[in-house]
């Protein structure tokens, strides 16, 4: 909770898509905590349902920027952090919003994060087009669903540890053999919010929300 971690103030904000379950706590965030700039895809930007109308007429009473993302994007916050978009290509149309996720690669002291957003169908093949080499952890594409969770993905990225945000329907012996490889597979349902924390030793803690266990790399 940004209140209890006594947060007022906030860089930068990332928006995955336009699909509610993504998005609906941005309004309560933004009446509780100044934020300066909004990250986003020209697919939400552009929306013209109610939703995302109410939202794009929030941001501008907010007064926060509002930066359009697409690939080869990439911004060094300092020498031990640099975010890369990977996806999604600019001018591009997707046949969904899912298809048009936001996806960063986040680069911390040497620690690797992949974010997914729910990126699927042709998002996901035009992703996988990019060399990346291994991750060190990655959110599970589209809350785990078969089809966003491929074995050509597993195999293009590699991941050590993989967080799946899901509910309780889920294929979990599904993503356990697709995922076979990892060291680890977190899904929030069973073990609450995944915290990360990357100290300056570059060895990557994580705990659980639910069983409070703490380990590091």
């Amino acid at each position: 909770d940004f209140r209890q971690r006594g947060v007022q103030y906030l860089d930068r904000v990332y928006l995955s898509h336009a699909d509610l379950d993504h998005y609906s706590a941005f309004p309560d965030l933004l009446e509780e905590i100044e934020i300066n700039e909004v990250v986003t895809t020209e697919s939400l930007m552009s929306s013209s349902e109610s939703n995302l109308q109410y939202l794009h007429e929030l941001m501008r009473q907010s007064e926060c920027r509002v930066q359009v993302a697409t690939l080869g994007d990439q911004e060094g916050v300092d020498d031990e952090f640099q975010i890369d978009i990977l996806h999604p290509k600019q001018r591009l149309r997707y046949s969904s919003d899912n298809a048009a996720s936001l996806v960063l690669l986040l680069t911390c002291r040497g620690q690797r994060i992949l974010l997914t957003g729910d990126v699927e169908a042709e998002g996901l093949e035009s992703l996988m087009d990019q060399s990346i080499g291994s991750v060190d952890y990655l959110l599970s594409p589209h809350h785990g669903s078969r089809a966003a969770n491929t074995a050509e993905l597993a195999k293009w990225c590699r991941p050590k540890r993989v967080v799946v945000f899901s509910g309780y329907r889920l294929e979990l012996e599904y993503l356990e053999d697709i995922y076979a490889e990892a060291e680890e597979l977190y899904v929030t349902h069973r073990d609450g919010a995944v915290i990360i924390e990357i100290p300056k030793t570059g060895r990557g803690q994580w705990r659980t929300w639910i069983s409070h266990s703490s380990r590091t790399d």
